[in-house]
């Protein structure tokens, strides 16, 4: 006789942690074998005496002799204090012109931000004071620079015109001719000017 099992039942040893389920197919189970490989080498071109590497080392000595030529022209503009003023009276020119380009509907507002635009750009131009604005005045130091009589006479209508439009009717028209007009002598003076 053997050893007795005292604390084991004898019922059912069938359930014993394990569950046999069958396997169900899904698709296609094994992939096809691809006969092309898309392989790429693993030894690379090396840095040193690619194109990389002489871009990378000449760029600078191009560079430099740019940086210089660029310095030297900054320098040549800071300078020249004449053209300073010419470039910051075409700003103020501009600026103010642009002012009266907003209000081409109003006519109250256009015309004060036109005169103001003339009379701003003549105080960087010709280095005359507000006080000093007389149109004989602004006549006489255009011709001193000889500027052409036509430009000056236009430049005067147009500051007239500025006068006259606070007390007469003025159309759209009239202001978009009046603004054209006042940028061509504007730039005629600019050419003129010396």
């Amino acid at each position: 006789k053997g050893p007795a099992n005292s604390g084991v039942s004898t019922g059912d040893n069938t359930s014993s942690g394990t569950v046999k389920q069958s396997v169900v197919q899904r698709g296609k189970q094994f992939s096809f074998i691809k006969t092309t490989a898309n392989l790429t080498s693993v030894a690379q071109e090396p840095f040193f005496k690619s194109k990389t590497y002489w871009a990378l080392l000449l760029s600078p000595l191009l560079l430099i002799p740019l940086a210089i030529v660029f310095r030297r022209q900054k320098e040549k503009r800071e300078a020249d204090v004449f053209g300073n003023k010419i470039r910051k009276a075409d700003k103020l020119a501009k600026k103010y012109l642009s002012e009266a380009k907003k209000n081409l509907g109003h006519k109250e507002a256009f015309y004060v931000a036109l005169e103001k635009a003339l009379h701003n750009y003549l105080k960087a131009t010709v280095h005359i004071e507000t006080s000093e604005l007389s149109k004989d005045k602004i006549q006489s130091l255009l011709s001193e620079r000889q500027v052409s009589a036509d430009t000056v006479a236009h430049f005067i209508e147009i500051l007239k015109n500025c006068e006259l439009a606070r007390y007469t009717p003025i159309t759209n028209v009239e202001m978009q001719h009046d603004y054209t007009k006042a940028a061509k002598t504007i730039s005629e003076i600019d050419k003129q000017i010396k």
